[in-house]
């Protein structure tokens, strides 16, 4: 059970925090709001798993079935936030907007049964799991037409863009959403088959984290956020994630603290480093911009001065007499 715990801790840790990234970087931005709308899913699914995880232990099948259809809703709201993030990034999404539409209404409406048994039925034992959920109708539903078939048709849109796009940059950032589409909506499939009695245990559910580093990697090439920067984020949350994961596999309470505290001091060190490596940036932006300027007028006031000692020499405006050289 560890495992599975420690995977949906660490699947909302990386979400939140690559999706607050990227919703800092550009709040007004539909990509990135879309984004963010998509990690916060993420965390609602990530976090129900853990503690629908955690009831397992207390032999507390109610709790277990709350938890089971929290997460369930985060589910739901996955791929529909996604479908919608890939038509913007295309930008299709004004092309599309009934679609889109229809889409957020079925969603809302199978919401509105996440709490009944037509959407989960019931928790039971099945292989492992004390407490495993067992699907309703609606979910069947839900499946076939909103998680398989509208990341079906993000990535088939994805690679028909894919094949006319001609900017480099938006090609090789839809090579890495397809990428990973195909890993983490492949990872999270892995939950489906025991809701069916079938026995196939979710260990992909860890790639489900693959996810948010890919895409925010995508946005970063298709925006041109600063490499060096975007680079210092993601290994400083790399080291994060690894200690995060330490604290969480800790035997006893001494472990927890110590790797708690060196979280605490990577975490706080972390961000001083990136914003040391902002400041950085944005003191070489400020020179390259004053190189510019510098040499443009450099440049022009002597083009300036030669043009007029040329039309001198010349004699355009007279003839100059060796007094005048002389002086």
């Amino acid at each position: 059970m560890n495992f599975f715990i420690a995977s949906a801790l660490l699947n909302a840790f990386v979400a939140g925090l690559l999706g607050l990234i990227v919703i800092l970087k550009n709040r007004k931005d539909i990509i990135n709001r879309l984004f963010f709308l998509i990690t916060i899913s993420i965390i609602v699914w990530a976090l129900g798993y853990w503690q629908w995880m955690s009831s397992m232990g207390q032999s507390d099948p109610a709790k277990a079935l709350f938890w089971a259809r929290i997460l369930s809703i985060g589910s739901l709201f996955i791929p529909v936030f996604y479908f919608h993030w890939i038509l913007a990034f295309v930008k299709l999404n004004k092309q599309k907007s009934n679609l889109i539409k229809i889409v957020y209404i079925i969603a809302l409406i199978f919401l509105l049964f996440s709490f009944s048994e037509l959407f989960v039925k019931e928790v039971s034992h099945k292989s492992i799991f004390p407490f495993w959920p067992t699907a309703g109708p609606l979910y069947s539903i839900y499946l076939i037409f909103i998680y398989f078939g509208l990341v079906a048709y993000s990535l088939i849109t994805l690679w028909k863009q894919q094949k006319i796009n001609t900017d480099s940059n938006k090609r090789s950032s839809i090579k890495y959403i397809i990428l990973g589409t195909i890993i983490a909506f492949g990872g999270g499939a892995t939950n489906f088959p025991l809701w069916y009695g079938v026995p196939i245990l979710p260990y992909g559910n860890i790639l489900v984290s693959i996810y948010p580093i890919v895409f925010t990697i995508a946005i970063a090439r298709y925006q041109l956020f600063n490499i060096r920067v975007i680079a210092t984020e993601l290994l400083t949350f790399a080291i994060w994630i690894f200690v995060l994961v330490r604290l969480l596999l800790a035997d006893n309470i001494q472990e927890r603290l110590i790797n708690g505290g060196l979280l605490l001091f990577l975490i706080i060190s972390g961000i001083l480093l990136v914003r040391s490596v902002l400041k950085v940036e944005e003191l070489g932006k400020a020179k390259s911009e004053f190189v510019t300027i510098a040499s443009h007028q450099l440049r022009a006031s002597i083009t300036a001065i030669k043009g007029y000692s040329s039309m001198v020499l010349e004699g355009t405006y007279g003839e100059v007499s060796d007094l005048y050289y002389l002086k």
